[in-house]
């Protein structure tokens, strides 16, 4: 009830909206899907649901688009680093090697061994 008394002002002053409603809590990707039909876009758009922290079938409409309006600001910018997604991989990696660590990959691993707090 709650709910409804507080919806009142959007019922009367924008009813349309609220026809809309269960489409911007909905998936993004159920929303954009029957319309985005460019394979860069899609794949633009599951970037942008990675913010969330859901993939885009995860991500709420609402979610989406509060983000895509906030790139119609006039400063504003998409920071992506030089080299893509894996130039932050290897800056990972850097830091890891830097620190004295070192990076195993597709390695079976049989034992984890721990001495005070630690992996050694």
């Amino acid at each position: 009830i709650t709910t409804g008394i507080g919806m009142m002002p959007l019922m009367i002053t924008r009813p349309w909206a609220v026809r809309e409603l269960p489409k911007i809590l909905d998936s993004f990707h159920r929303i954009s899907e029957p319309i985005v039909k460019e394979t860069h876009l899609k794949r633009f758009i599951d970037v942008l649901s990675f913010f969330s922290g859901f993939p885009a079938n995860g991500t709420i409409g609402a979610a989406m688009i509060y983000c895509l309006q906030e790139f119609h600001k006039p400063d504003a910018s998409l920071a992506i680093p030089v080299g893509g997604s894996p130039a932050i991989v290897d800056a990972f990696i850097r830091a890891l090697e830097k620190k004295g660590g070192e990076l195993v990959t597709k390695a079976k691993v049989d034992e984890i061994l721990e001495e005070n707090g630690k992996v050694v």
